[in-house]
């Protein structure tokens, strides 16, 4: 059906996505015109695997989550007092019996859930107490379910909240102890991750999860644009810790920057982009092989792809775009297991976003 699978992508090519179905959505087009693109790419590059591609840009488009509907209930459900005093007291309870992490998680998380709002900042600092061993970072699985319970706790000041993540997201590997067994599940067949960068990673999703803090916070600000702007030896992005699980947060942050806020300041985005543009040129020029794939290139093409028009650097992005897009796309290996990627593809998507006038509704 490769013939008449063309013609759809073709056509929604050709409209730039606008269709009654998409007028009503502010960034739907974008999104479908982006997606058609790949898809033909796709289409037209033979392959064996049945996999799915794993980047695509952000959805400019705001997606439908159930949970932040249910959170913005106006006249949610309250269990009255007593119930609360006595599930608190449950939790309690359970969490002195219980000794492997798994169970212990579960009642942290329902111990933010429950924790009644004059009792937050308790109970935040009852669960991080454990969390500074020697003056570092606790490394083990209760840990983590405790920062990212803590974390949650919406009612508890956000100046501490956003303190814990950030210290998780500056620990470097002499900052965090050592690996702490004590609670883990002897049954398990695999082994416990013991990766120290696990504790960047772990901060890092509870950033994605917290956005907001971004626009708040001047601290968590110049941090993201510090990390955004390393670039190791050779003049290429460094690699950092958590670096994909904080591309959100960069988008967030040039968005911030990008927004006319009194705080934001547009010589720190177009910084940003630079030193992006900067080091996509070193990666090309030091990669000899056309068939690499970078994935910190791609995210950061298609980020460049929704904000330097924002910024006032189309030329600089285009030019860059046009240089990756002439790269030669070797075929597919035979019998090749992972999809078919190409930095020729994602600059021509990217380009394509620069053409499009998008508010972002993250």
């Amino acid at each position: 059906m490769t013939d008449e699978a063309r013609k759809v992508l073709e056509s929604v090519i050709a409209a730039r996505g606008e269709f009654p179905l998409t007028r009503s959505i502010p960034g739907a087009a974008r999104d479908l015109a982006v997606t058609a693109h790949i898809a033909l790419f796709d289409l037209d590059t033979p392959h064996d695997s049945n996999s799915i591609r794993t980047r695509l840009p952000s959805p400019a488009r705001k997606v439908f989550r159930p949970g932040e509907v249910w959170q913005a209930d106006p006249a949610p459900a309250r269990p009255d007092a007593k119930a609360v005093e006595a599930r608190m007291r449950d939790l309690e309870g359970e969490l002195r019996e219980l000794k492997f992490a798994h169970g212990r998680c579960h009642v942290l998380r329902e111990q933010a859930v429950w924790a009644p709002a004059g009792d937050a900042d308790r109970l935040f600092d009852s669960m991080v107490a454990p969390l500074s061993p020697g003056g570092k970072v606790a490394f083990s699985e209760e840990a983590f379910c405790r920062m990212r319970a803590a974390a949650g706790l919406r009612a508890a000041p956000v100046s501490k909240r956003v303190g814990l993540v950030l210290r998780w997201l500056r620990a470097d590997p002499a900052d965090i102890a050592e690996w702490d067994p004590t609670g883990d599940n002897s049954n398990g067949m695999v082994g416990p991750d013991t990766d120290k960068q696990r504790i960047n990673v772990v901060a890092a999703l509870v950033l994605s999860e917290n956005l907001e803090w971004i626009e708040r916070h001047a601290e968590l600000r110049a941090w993201l644009s510090e990390q955004a702007q390393k670039r190791d030896g050779t003049g290429r992005a460094a690699y950092i810790p958590a670096w994909e699980e904080l591309h959100l947060a960069y988008e967030r942050l040039l968005a911030f920057h990008a927004s006319g806020h009194p705080e934001a300041n547009v010589e720190v985005g177009r910084a940003i982009l630079r030193a992006w543009i900067e080091s996509a040129r070193a990666t090309l020029a030091v990669e000899r092989d056309p068939a690499s794939y970078d994935s910190v290139l791609t995210v950061r093409l298609f980020i460049l792809g929704d904000f330097a028009v924002r910024f006032g650097m189309r030329d600089e992005a285009q030019a860059l775009f046009d240089d990756v897009a002439k790269r030669v796309v070797p075929p597919p290996a035979k019998d090749s297991l992972t999809l078919h990627l190409s930095h020729a593809l994602d600059a021509t998507v990217a380009s394509l976003m620069m053409s499009f006038t998008v508010t972002p509704s993250k």
